[in-house]
């Protein structure tokens, strides 16, 4: 908490309450939470949220508070730029990137290729410990935050590793190497001859 106010945060806000604790949390009540916070706070431009959870790794609490705020949502941001109150974003996709604008307000949920929060000077955390530290709790808010959760997580577990047998196939050609790989999918019972 203390390093984000160093480098360069104006103030901090914390959510403290027993119900929310993580075990009784899903991302949906977390969105819940975060947008009525963000609600009692007033006016906001740009809400930056983690692609990815380090607990259950949902990757959905972003977009379920944007959708709690009625407001834009881009995910997976590599790069984010604001001028003249619209919200630029280099969005990651699957051979590059691609050039999003939005409107704000919005959330941007952002990639690990954004970088890192910036390590802050000696100076900057001595200031920071006289910077506004606010504590909200669950019991100002106005809805029963916790109940009604759209997901209940039944079994979290790693699946079961299976060691597969690679074969490449090829040939003289691409047309060939299509026909090797058409008859060992045959021989193999994978594929079936029309007759």
């Amino acid at each position: 908490m203390l390093r984000a106010l160093a480098a360069g945060a104006d103030e901090l806000i914390k959510m403290e309450d027993e119900r929310f604790e993580s075990h009784l949390l899903n991302s949906f009540a977390t969105a819940r939470i975060m947008a009525e916070t963000i609600k009692q706070i007033g006016n906001y431009d740009l809400i930056l949220a983690g692609r990815q959870a380090s607990d259950w790794n949902s990757g959905y609490m972003g977009i379920a508070l944007a959708k709690e705020l009625n407001i834009p949502c881009v995910t997976f941001a590599q790069k984010v730029d604001v001028h003249s109150n619209e919200l630029i974003v280099n969005r990651a996709v699957d051979n590059g990137y691609e050039i999003i604008k939005s409107k704000l307000p919005a959330v941007v949920m952002v990639t690990n290729e954004l970088g890192e929060l910036r390590y802050p000077a000696m100076k900057e955390r001595r200031e920071a410990k006289n910077k506004p530290v606010h504590s909200l709790s669950g019991k100002e808010m106005p809805l029963n935050l916790i109940s009604n959760g759209k997901l209940i997580l039944k079994q979290l577990y790693y699946p079961e590793l299976k060691i597969t047998d690679c074969k490449i196939i090829d040939g003289d050609s691409p047309m060939q190497a299509g026909v090797n790989l058409a008859r060992t999918l045959l021989d193999n019972n994978i594929l079936q001859a029309r007759r």
